[in-house]
């Protein structure tokens, strides 16, 4: 009897167990399709967005960027930029915008292959007068932190350390699950942490090339409109280690940058000094055609979509950065969201009335 009873109740232990693990595995289900759904329902207003902005944009209010616009500076000789990810896709652009105009621009490729990075270096200075191919480009893997030290620390110990811009622009989206060496989420590293580490180490440089100048230096980190896909953050699952939505993932990135910008923004704010010389902006660059498309299976089995009616090519996506960086509209502003080469929004405005 005693023997019956042992095997109930073991058995009953076990059902318990199996009923626990289907609930949670439902429940990962959920949350999983649910931010999917969220996905398609934040993009879908943006598509038609960008539809106006390719057939009517003076109707729709769009302003079109040219880089040669009054309000973009156009003399940038003696200055210099880092600009992360400008090695491909929508980054080439704006690192051949400040060539163009005579800056002295530091790039990043995640390869370290000598031949590689030649091959960059030739695709971006191609059909460049030769002053204007001031341009480096240095091995950075943002899935390390220690490897955005080895960046930093090679700047620093440069003979020349004025810095005017920095812009994080790199990025990876939907990526299947993987942790960085030092143990963060793929999107959350690349995204977020590598640029804000990379934002601490060079905010003094930008304080002092302006300060010594009395203008202005900007710090611009690429954001998304997929910073609405969280309705909330899961802090005890940052690192998605217990259910992965590769969406809810890189919202969270996203998010996250609007905070930090905000923050540092604050901070600045109290530093009256450095708030004068250093401008913090985030921004959406638009629905943009380039190889991150590929990971959106819409976007793969509708090539229309992206192709004809809606999705911008690199050159037009560039446009809220090069403005973000670039015009003298957001002069002596800070603390705000791009969403056009026009449209923007005050970080308070998104994060305390809306409870981002």
């Amino acid at each position: 009897m005693v023997l019956l009873r042992s095997l109930i109740c073991v058995l009953a232990l076990f059902i318990t167990r199996i009923n626990l693990i289907s609930s949670e595995l439902m429940i990962n289900s959920v949350f999983i399709a649910a931010n999917r759904i969220q996905f398609y329902a934040v993009v879908v207003p943006y598509l038609i967005r960008e539809y106006q902005r390719k057939n009517s944009p003076a109707s729709a209010g769009i302003r079109i960027l040219s880089e040669n616009d009054p309000d973009i500076a156009n003399n940038l000789f003696g200055k210099v930029a880092i600009i992360t990810g400008g090695s491909r896709g929508l980054g080439v652009e704006v690192v051949r915008t400040f060539l163009r105009k005579g800056a002295a621009v530091i790039t990043t490729t995640s390869s370290k292959d000598p031949g590689t990075i030649e091959s960059r270096y030739k695709k971006i200075v191609r059909n460049l007068p030769a002053n204007r191919c001031n341009l480096e480009i240095w091995p950075l893997d943002l899935m390390s932190m220690d490897s955005v030290m080895e960046f930093v620390n090679r700047f620093k110990n440069r003979n020349d350390t004025r810095l005017n811009y920095f812009i994080g622009n790199a990025g990876t989206m939907f990526p299947p699950y993987k942790l960085s060496v030092d143990g963060f989420e793929s999107q959350f590293s690349i995204n977020y942490l590598g640029h804000v580490l990379m934002s601490f180490h060079l905010m003094p440089y930008l304080y002092r090339t302006a300060k010594s100048s009395d203008t202005e230096s900007r710090l611009v980190l690429t954001s998304s409109c997929l910073h609405h896909i969280p309705s909330k953050i899961r802090w005890n699952d940052l690192q998605s280690r217990q259910v992965y939505s590769p969406h809810y993932a890189y919202g969270v990135s996203k998010v996250s940058i609007l905070m930090f910008i905000y923050t540092l923004n604050r901070l600045l704010k109290t530093k009256q000094d450095w708030y004068y010389h250093v401008k913090l902006f985030t921004l959406h660059p638009g629905l943009v055609d380039t190889e991150l498309l590929k990971t959106i299976d819409i976007m793969t089995q509708f090539p229309a979509i992206s192709n004809r009616l809606t999705f911008r090519d690199t050159k037009a996506g560039s446009e809220t950065i090069i403005y973000a960086a670039l015009s003298n509209q957001l002069n002596g502003e800070g603390g705000s969201i791009l969403k056009t080469a026009k449209r923007r929004h005050h970080l308070n405005y998104l994060i305390i009335k809306l409870n981002r």
